[in-house]
């Protein structure tokens, strides 16, 4: 399996990709969007695997919430966790659910009734577009316990683009106030 750059073959196993950014050894210059081939697709990492990579920087994150979540890269395969995120649901809002995987751990002792963190695990490949929604507890209207979107994951790689676009932020708001006509 080899990415072909205009002036370099480069084997996949010299490759990172990490977050939003595509990095190539500096051997592999001068690589654009129309001179990479997509690399075969490998099988989901181990817990061994996922055990030893190292945190994924590069993903963009932001707002108070999504600040707690932390994401891992293996190969094609990113894996995003919110351990601190009391998680009711982890849905995909859109694009394929093909290689998509979630999870939600069970209660914490201290925080009885509230379910723990959530995470999921995507395969980023080249043409593929989702986004991921974490659903967690907090007022509202139903009062205290509302479930209501709280964290966005969007994945974005179009086949004219060298790397993906991967972001994950607040989907919660804080309520605006508005003026009335008289500016009260």
């Amino acid at each position: 399996m080899l990415w072909k750059g205009r002036n370099a073959l480069v084997p996949a196993s010299a490759l990172l990709l990490t977050g939003a950014y595509l990095v190539l050894p500096a051997s592999a210059t001068d690589v654009s969007p129309g001179n990479v081939s997509v690399p075969e697709k490998s099988p989901r990492p181990s817990p061994r695997e996922w055990r030893e990579a190292q945190p994924e920087t590069r993903l963009r994150i932001v707002g108070e919430r999504a600040r707690d979540c932390q994401g891992w890269i293996v190969r094609e395969w990113l894996r995003v966790s919110c351990p601190n995120l009391p998680t009711a649901a982890v849905r995909l809002v859109g694009g394929q659910a093909r290689d998509a995987y979630f999870h939600i751990e069970p209660s914490h002792p201290e925080k009885v009734g509230l379910p723990g963190g959530g995470e999921f695990v995507i395969a980023v490949r080249p043409g593929e577009a989702r986004v991921i929604q974490f659903w967690s507890f907090g007022p509202g209207y139903d009062g205290p316990l509302t479930v209501s979107g709280s964290i966005t994951f969007q994945e974005s790689w179009l086949p004219d683009e060298a790397e993906p676009t991967l972001l994950l932020y607040d989907a919660l708001h804080e309520p605006v106030r508005t003026a009335t006509q008289d500016g009260k």
